[in-house]
């Protein structure tokens, strides 16, 4: 079980970085119930969790058939010589909110750092800077998410 436990956490967060919430709320339910021993409900509920997996798999697959190689939703920066260029994606982005749900405060600020000191758009600099005060001076969690 607790094996279980990791594996549906790393599901859960991958997941939730993805978009995929409804497959994100399932694993997050089997780790909990996991972690609290709770074979049974593990047993019950496995074939609802590998459903939603297959139709998570099955859209992200549609998407990729629709869209191909597109990169959409990007934020890029340019340095005003033309080099040091900085993508971010929405995905890179909810991986902060991901971090930020389970409570790795410090890796997600680590990260933010990392972005803020790149060469970026001013919104988008405007953006990590107000996420960077929600917190490490506010304290406040849930606004930055």
């Amino acid at each position: 079980m607790k094996d279980y436990a990791i594996q549906v956490h790393g599901l859960k967060g991958n997941a939730r970085t993805l978009g995929a919430d409804q497959l994100a709320d399932m694993a997050f339910a089997h780790e909990e119930q996991s972690k609290a021993g709770n074979l049974e409900y593990v047993k019950k509920h496995w074939q609802e969790l590998l459903f939603i997996w297959e139709n998570t798999l099955d859209g992200f697959q549609e998407f990729i058939n629709t869209y191909g190689g597109k990169q959409l939703d990007k934020y890029s920066a340019v340095s005003s010589d033309g080099s040091d260029v900085l993508v971010l994606s929405e995905g890179d982005l909810a991986e902060v909110s991901v971090l930020l749900e389970d409570f790795e405060t410090d890796r997600a600020i680590e990260l933010l750092k990392k972005w803020i000191d790149s060469p970026l758009e001013p919104s988008m600099h405007a953006c990590i800077k107000n996420v960077l005060t929600a917190l490490e001076d506010e304290f406040d969690e849930d606004k930055a998410i």
